[in-house]
């Protein structure tokens, strides 16, 4: 009896601690220098400078991925790109209904790759018709690759894609 009772207590014990992972003494430094850059840059809201913060938020989600979110979420309200990148971070994370908000939100701000990025979500989750309005939409807004032309075809109409690579050529 005393055993089962200790198992349970160790196991409710691991559960309890597994939301709060410490962070590294690197990423505890990335994170601090993250805050850094982008007070300096809420001190001098130049395009540039946010430009800089959302390169440097690519850069760093290589190597800490949730890092990059940080970064991206002081842009994203003067950088539509930020969106599609905030729906990639999440999505790499698992995380694909945050995923799926920002890219519909970039894809409603005018970011193509967000649109097609949130018809490749939907076509994951088997939801055609709103794979096929998302991958439309890419193509609308000028993304004429050949993977959002076959995902147009595949999931719409053949008459449409037909009649609209013809268009292009």
């Amino acid at each position: 009896m005393k055993k089962i009772v200790l198992i349970l207590i160790s196991v409710l014990f691991l559960v309890s601690c597994a939301g709060n992972i410490p962070l590294s003494v690197e990423e505890k430094g990335a994170l601090k220098k993250a805050k850094i850059e982008i007070a300096e840059m809420k001190k001098n809201p130049t395009m540039a400078e946010k430009e800089r913060i959302l390169q440097k938020g690519r850069e760093v989600q290589r190597k800490y991925l949730w890092i990059g979110v940080v970064y991206f979420k002081s842009v994203e309200k003067d950088i539509p790109m930020a969106d599609y990148y905030l729906a990639r971070n999440y999505s790499m994370r698992g995380e694909n209904k945050e995923a799926l908000k920002w890219a519909r939100k970039g894809s409603d701000r005018g970011v193509k790759e967000a649109s097609a990025f949130a018809g490749h979500i939907y076509a994951n989750q088997r939801d055609e018709m709103n794979a096929r309005k998302y991958y439309i939409k890419a193509m609308d807004q000028g993304d004429y690759r050949e993977d959002t032309l076959f995902r147009v075809w595949v999931y719409g109409e053949r008459k449409e894609i037909d009649r609209e690579v013809a268009r292009l050529f």
